[in-house]
């Protein structure tokens, strides 16, 4: 016997299955919705916030704010009403300072001592060198470089001995530079006028001088000043003139120089030593540190530093110079020495019975 099978009307499964799948529709098209304005919402406040910081950091001049303002009048109402009023005065202070800086006018100041920086007047260029050589020929020309020098006479040149003669001398005194002292030497040639005709000073001349101490470690030459000369007849001569070498180089040589190494080096080395032998004497190879040791290096520890001590404060020893008695010398004149005033004070005074 068969079974009659009822099968359901044609239509009915596909009505059914579109059915289920409209929900899952439904959900998804709102799930997009809501993504695309939470990143619609995210997106317009980042775009706030950098219009904000834009508008706050700007420098520029208000004519480019106004072109900006006429392409886009609504936008830039609208930005203007969000800012606060904080954020606008500091913008307008910004602007202000930029056009100060942009319209101040350029300055060009001097930093001198007592000058103010609003003269009128036209500053003069005045090179100041740092090297000793060019400061002591200012200082030896003044402070008027540019200064005119007018030719002068120089009289009776049979009376006069000028400026840059050589007078040849013999020491009469030693020189020992650890103090400063006065000495004295004789001339032993005759020293001419300027045009040679007669014999202004004479051999046997005395020449009075003083010579400075406190000698630079490297140093081998003394620097006399000749201050006076006195003539077998009696006169005086004030002369403030240095003494050169043979070859008119400035001071005198010295015939020996102690340099005192021992005096320098001997005590601090003696010190080293002593250091160095009381912290290895009785010290065998396998010994092990005990009190005898940390003794023996607590002594040579000490002896280094008062090494160091004595060595930091006799390098400051200068050097002595010497420069034995006889030994030649020579003058250079520094001034004109004009003798027409005492020889016609002679002339007036010779007795004609």
């Amino acid at each position: 016997m068969v079974k009659q099978t009822t099968s359901p009307p044609e239509g009915l499964p596909e009505i059914t299955e579109t059915s289920r799948k409209k929900p899952a529709l439904l959900i998804l098209l709102l799930s997009l919705l809501l993504l695309l304005g939470i990143h619609f919402l995210f997106h317009s406040k980042k775009t706030e916030t950098k219009t904000k910081f834009a508008v706050e950091e700007s420098y520029t001049l208000p004519n480019n704010e106004g072109k900006s303002s006429k392409s886009s009048p609504l936008k830039g109402q609208s930005e203007i009403k969000q800012l606060s009023e904080q954020q606008l005065a500091l913008l307008q202070a910004k602007q202000k300072e930029l056009q100060q800086r942009l319209s101040a006018p350029m300055m060009l100041l001097e930093q001198s001592g007592n000058q103010s920086s609003n003269s009128t007047t036209p500053v003069k260029s005045k090179t100041l060198s740092t090297d000793p050589n060019s400061q002591f020929l200012q200082q030896l020309s003044g402070s008027n470089i540019n200064k005119r020098i007018q030719a002068n006479s120089l009289g009776p040149l049979n009376q006069l001995i000028a400026q840059g003669q050589i007078m040849h001398a013999i020491l009469e005194t030693a020189i020992n530079s650890d103090l400063p002292g006065s000495l004295r030497a004789i001339i032993d040639q005759p020293v001419y006028a300027e045009d040679g005709s007669q014999v202004l000073i004479s051999p046997g001349s005395r020449l009075i001088g003083q010579y400075k101490s406190g000698m630079s470690e490297g140093q081998s030459r003394i620097f006399i000043v000749w201050t006076r000369l006195i003539t077998p007849g009696g006169l005086g001569l004030s002369l403030d003139s240095p003494g050169v070498d043979s070859l008119g180089m400035a001071g005198t040589a010295a015939d020996v120089i102690d340099r005192h190494f021992w005096q320098r080096f001997g005590t601090a080395t003696l010190l080293s030593i002593l250091g160095a032998g009381t912290s290895n004497v009785g010290v065998a190879n396998n010994a092990s540190y005990n009190a005898t040791q940390a003794y023996r290096m607590a002594i040579a520890n000490s002896l280094n530093q008062t090494a160091q001590q004595t060595l930091q404060q006799q390098t400051t020893i200068p050097p002595t110079l010497w420069v034995n008695q006889g030994s030649p010398i020579q003058v250079f004149v520094a001034h004109d020495l004009d003798f027409r005033s005492v020889h016609q004070e002679a002339k007036g005074k010779v007795n004609v019975f």
